[in-house]
């Protein structure tokens, strides 16, 4: 079988890596990958919070979309769920606790404007077609404001905030759950 040049290089070993710096061979590395054929499809980072998207079959199919936390000894992996295939790509955009992220689809090249606390923020498609946007945020409450795609067709819009608010039901479900199986009261 060959494999495509894109696929075929060596990743360092952990102890070979910088962990300060968030690179698609650390995240291949660290993340388990296997380097012959996944791939870093998007980074964006914000202090030291950062989302990646990585392609682990080297064929579009299915992203993951992975959270990284930086501390004094450098980067190191968070969790990590199912983003769908490249090619069906959508923009999304949520709260991931210590940070507020967005993700879509673009020609490469193009930017996309995002706006956040007053501010108006250009995002650049990659060579992918692939954006993000990514903000850290002071406290752990999932209470968040989200990011505005400030170029989104209404239409599509008003289907995203639909989907949108069916997921924030679900996460208000499961915080509830999770809360009267702690004890504790939910956080947001």
């Amino acid at each position: 079988m060959d494999v495509p040049p894109f696929r075929s290089r060596l990743v360092a070993m952990p102890g070979e890596l910088d962990l300060t710096s968030l690179t698609d061979d650390l995240i291949i590395t660290l993340g388990g990958w296997n380097p012959r054929y996944a791939r870093v499809v998007m980074i964006a980072v914000d202090d030291d919070e950062a989302i990646a998207l990585v392609d682990g079959n080297g064929d579009g199919a299915e992203l993951e979309m992975e959270y990284w936390h930086k501390e004094h000894d450098g980067w190191s992996a968070g969790s990590t769920s199912g983003h769908g295939p490249l090619d069906s790509l959508s923009a999304t955009r949520w709260d991931a606790g210590p940070m507020v992220c967005a993700v879509g689809p673009a020609p490469p090249g193009d930017v996309v404007r995002i706006g956040y606390e007053g501010n108006v923020h250009e995002c650049r498609a990659n060579q992918f077609g692939v954006w993000a946007f990514i903000r850290k945020v002071r406290h752990m409450d999932f209470n968040h404001p989200l990011p505005e795609l400030l170029d989104e067709d209404e239409d599509v819009a008003e289907a995203r905030r639909q989907m949108e608010g069916s997921l924030e039901i679900v996460r208000q479900r499961v915080r509830a759950k999770l809360g009267r199986m702690s004890g504790r009261p939910p956080t947001g």
